[in-house]
């Protein structure tokens, strides 16, 4: 996936993702968000951030600085919407949308990594492959 990313091998990173999803759920959520990132596919930064917004137990010390490493508020603004998640259920406010916050706190970090995603678009990334061939 790294490499497929790096030099642009737009087949065998639509490939590495399909196999990469097949087994996402026996990643972490920061794991997610750090692959997701780090292969420019915005989708899984979603999804690990909006785990660790639900996530029914507090995010230590280390899965914190984790997620800040690089991107230094992450933790913060992920604990702003976990905050905004708990209000309407003690204030009979209108439900947050997790997803929508996730969007507005992270807007221009999800911008650059959609543009820098767009470009390995070139291919149909759509297809569905089934079995790779060299």
């Amino acid at each position: 996936m790294k490499l497929s990313t790096k030099w642009y091998f737009i087949k065998l990173r639509a490939y590495a993702i399909v196999e990469i999803e097949s087994g996402m759920n026996q990643l972490s959520s920061i794991q997610k968000v750090q692959l997701g990132r780090s292969n420019k596919v915005s989708r899984w930064v979603i999804d690990g951030l909006k785990a660790c917004v639900e996530a029914t137990f507090p995010m230590t010390d280390q899965e914190a600085a984790e997620l800040d490493w690089d991107y230094p508020t992450t933790a913060y603004r992920l604990f702003r919407i976990r905050e905004k998640k708990l209000l309407p259920m003690k204030y009979k406010q209108p439900p947050v949308f997790i997803v929508d916050e996730i969007e507005e706190a992270f807007k221009e970090h999800l911008a650059g990594i959609r543009s820098e995603e767009e470009a390995f678009r070139g291919a149909d990334i759509k297809m569905k492959i089934t079995k790779f061939e060299w």
